[in-house]
This record gives structure tokens, sequence and C-alpha cells, in this order.
């Protein structure tokens, strides 16, 4: 079973998320793969869509080593699901320092949230998300404090 080789995060976070595709689709049968791409393509960003054909061909791959199926319908996809890589960051509206600033000095400012400032300083000046903040340990910075290994995150 996979799920004892992968952490209980990423089966609630990432297998979930391709659950709710799944859910979505117009047909689960592997004889109609291409309409599943089709709905893919169609329904998301490329991005999202080429995520959720890795996870269909990596599930396909397994169940081909199994003898579960003939074929992997998905298998020969990978270029319908070409995206430029960058397309997922071009979605996002960052801050400019000008409101980083502000939201900082916000924190820094308040009575009850001043303790907070150190915490959203280190968000914002690392770019790690929340959970990858709260997940780090000592032994994730280098002993001569220049780098940081986001390798572990906390989400509840």
């Amino acid at each position: 079973m996979r799920s004892k080789k992968v952490s209980e995060t990423t089966m609630e976070l990432n297998y979930a998320r391709v659950t709710g595709h799944i859910q979505k689709l117009p047909t689960v049968e592997l004889e109609d793969a291409i309409a599943i791409r089709d709905h893919l393509l169609e329904n998301n960003s490329n991005y999202t869509a080429h995520r959720i054909w890795v996870q269909f061909n990596a599930c396909c791959k397994w169940a081909l080593s199994s003898k579960l199926i003939d074929e992997n319908p998905f298998a020969d996809m990978r270029e319908d699901f070409k995206s430029s890589g960058n397309e997922q960051l071009k979605d996002i509206d960052s801050f400019s320092k000008q409101e980083m600033e502000v939201v900082i000095a916000a924190f820094e400012n308040h009575p009850r949230h001043e303790h907070d400032a150190p915490f959203v300083k280190f968000l914002f000046w690392t770019g790690a998300r929340t959970s990858e903040a709260v997940g780090l340990q000592w032994k994730h910075i280098t002993p001569d404090f220049q780098h940081i290994i986001f390798s572990e995150a906390v989400v509840n």
C-alpha cells in the first residue's frame, strides 16, 4: 500500500486534491483517457492539469507493473500537458516592498500582535510558507547560519 511510503500530510493534501479532481471528471473509465485529458486541460490551468496527469500516469504505471491493467492510457500524453513551468508563478500577486513594510509595521505597532512581527518578517524575507516555517528545526539550518533547508512542514 502506497500510504506506508509517503507522509501523512502528503496523503491528506496531495492525494485529497487528486481525489477532488477525480470526482469532477466526466468519466473514470481508463478507455476514456482522451476525454479525461481533455477535461483536465479545459477545466484547469496547464500547471494543475499537468500535476493531476502525473498522478494518473504514475497510478497507471503501478497498475501496469502489478498486472492490474494491460496498458497505461496516460503514458504518451506528456506533450499534451506541457507548460511554461513558470505558469504558477505568474498567478502570484506578491506584495511590493512598500506593502511588506506596511504589513510589518502594522504588526510591530499592534499591542496584541507585536510579538508576531519577527515571524511575519521571516516569512516575507525567506518566502517560506507558514507550514514550512513552523516545521523548521535547528537541524535544517547550516552550522554557519548561511542556509536554511526547508524539508518539512507542519499542517493541521
